[in-house]
């Protein structure tokens, strides 16, 4: 047997040193990957929620302004309360204030929508997730 015959033996198999370097190359891949699509997750959570939140205030929005053309007046006290949507409990504050610019009466409508933690929904002006207003002329009421 020859020296080369021996040496291509041995050359048939990875050594155990190649064997490690590329389970780390691989292990270090595979945490960076989950921790990127954890965070991908995460992002898409939060924006689902800000999605649904921007539905639910424009939702209550159009229903005030529709209840107030209705009704023919701009004087509804600032309500709140909650919605569900998608199995997800939000709350809501709507607040009214009259305005002038230009010589033009207005009423600027804002509704505030933010996630509910636990029983009681506080801290309510921490979790805001959007914020909706609208500027409506008082004569068109």
């Amino acid at each position: 047997m020859s020296l080369r015959t021996v040496y291509r033996k041995y050359q048939q198999a990875f050594t155990l040193f190649e064997v490690l370097v590329a389970l780390a190359i691989l292990s270090i891949t595979m945490v960076a990957a989950i921790v990127t699509t954890d965070h991908v997750l995460e992002k898409t959570v939060y924006l689902e929620k800000k999605l649904l939140a921007h539905f639910i205030g424009m939702n209550i929005l159009n229903d005030y302004q529709l209840n107030m053309k209705a009704k023919k007046t701009d004087t509804t006290p600032n309500n709140s309360g909650k919605a569900t949507m998608r199995n997800q409990e939000f709350a809501w504050v709507l607040n009214t204030t009259k305005t002038d610019f230009e010589g033009a009466s207005l009423l600027m409508i804002e509704v505030k929508v933010s996630e509910v933690y636990g029983t009681n929904g506080a801290d309510h002006d921490k979790n805001i997730l959007d914020n909706v207003s609208r500027l409506i002329p008082i004569a068109k009421i």
